[in-house]
């Protein structure tokens, strides 16, 4: 289990196992650059609290993404053959 502290969800948790591919791409150089560009741009200099970068607004996307694909998942078997 890997957990990934998180500003605005608190706790991301992602299994080792279940999970590779999204830790793979997580720990890509690529998305490891995405740590240097400001989600909020300047206002940093006017509020020191505002910071977020494109970083942590794409594990917030990964893990809401997660979310819905498993309720998705679990709908499957009952509901969700009615929508």
């Amino acid at each position: 289990m890997k957990i990934i502290r998180d500003p605005i969800h608190n706790v991301i948790q992602f299994d080792k196992e279940e999970d590779k591919l999204l830790l793979n791409l997580i720990d890509s150089r690529e998305f490891q650059r995405l740590r240097q560009i400001k989600q909020l741009g300047l206002s940093a200099f006017t509020y020191p609290g505002a910071e977020h970068t494109h970083s942590a607004h794409s594990l917030g996307v990964t893990h809401l993404m997660k979310r819905f694909i498993e309720k998705l998942c679990s709908l499957k078997g009952s509901s969700f053959k009615s929508i």
